[in-house]
């Protein structure tokens, strides 16, 4: 089994480049992957605008040599999809494995640059017919291929798994099988590839919280990657460990808790009814007073200024009265 933490475009910078790097092999990934490509690598349009080379998502080529580098510092394989011949060009010293992306499963330039290195290949085949997968292995013959089952919809809400099962039953067991996962699953779907035969688990991941990246609304945080990875590996995680990683937005925010309604001052009480109530919170809040148990706050003092919409929690409570 290979896990793949699939960087994409979530990354603002070289070193959150480097850190994807460094966490991906701290959660239990083998190998890590960027994406090398320029507009017109996908296009052929009027636009003019696009950001920079080396703002997200348009990976500095010159970056490749350090990234590779510090790949190999953490002891972990450096993978990176190119979109064109001379992107493939360009990674092929960097990479011991290629991956060519569904959309590019249809470019025989690429398929035949790519068959050239004569290295391990991904290929992955989302929204491709039967005969179009074959012809693309036809292309990839002098390559050890890994045929990826995916669903390219980002992220994936249905994932039938009776297409990997048609894959392996029409290209056979001389070739091995992967998930390219673009769903935000961390257990279940991954597991299903596993237990299906698959060898390689690609997932997109946010390692570095990176915002308003094309790649972040179907993407795992470094939490559920390292959880992912435990599972696939064959360890199982406690209940708590699990579940520490559900319902966070409505543990830390949603769940009516004790809302202050009326500004409370320092050393001022708490009084439920009038300056504080019952109600859903707008903010993110640790260790909230227990709503069943109203005696920890009414008519405690706050040990702070309290403004309206604030929680009320326990360490806002001066504790000598409680």
């Amino acid at each position: 089994m290979r896990i793949c933490a699939e960087v994409g475009s979530n990354w603002s910078s070289f070193e959150d480049c480097i850190k994807s790097i460094e966490r991906a092999k701290e959660c239990g990934a083998h190998a890590v992957k960027f994406q090398l490509f320029r507009p017109w690598d996908l296009h052929r349009c009027s636009e003019t605008h696009h950001c920079p080379v080396g703002e997200t998502p348009y990976l500095d080529d010159r970056w490749l040599p350090e990234l590779h580098r510090q790949a190999i510092v953490n002891e972990i394989d450096f993978m990176c999809t190119a979109f064109s011949p001379g992107g493939y060009q360009l990674i092929n010293q960097y990479v011991d494995t290629h991956k060519i992306a569904s959309a590019e499963l249809t470019d025989i330039n690429i398929l035949n640059q790519v068959s050239q290195f004569r290295k391990p290949v991904y290929l992955s085949t989302a929204g491709s017919s039967m005969t179009e997968v074959r012809y693309a292995l036809m292309s990839l013959r002098p390559c050890s291929t890994t045929i990826m089952f995916c669903v390219a919809d980002y992220p994936s809400r249905i994932v039938d798994f009776r297409h990997l099962q048609l894959l392996k039953e029409t290209f056979g067991p001389n070739y091995s099988y992967g998930f390219s996962d673009h769903s935000t699953d961390v257990i279940n779907l991954p597991m299903k590839a596993k237990e299906m035969g698959c060898s390689v688990i690609e997932k997109h991941v946010n390692l570095v919280n990176a915002k308003d990246t094309p790649d972040a609304p179907h993407s795992i945080n470094a939490d559920e990657f390292k959880l992912m990875c435990r599972y696939l590996m064959g360890e199982t995680p406690s209940y708590e460990d699990v579940a520490n990683q559900c319902n966070q937005q409505m543990i830390k925010m949603h769940k009516r808790r004790f809302i202050v309604t009326k500004e409370i001052p320092q050393g001022g009480e708490i009084k439920i009814g009038q300056n504080v109530d019952i109600l859903r919170s707008k903010k993110v809040s640790d260790n909230p007073v227990m709503t069943f148990k109203h005696w920890d706050a009414n008519g405690k003092a706050v040990n702070k200024l309290k403004i309206v919409g604030d929680t009320i929690s326990y360490q806002d409570i001066d504790q000598e009265v409680l």
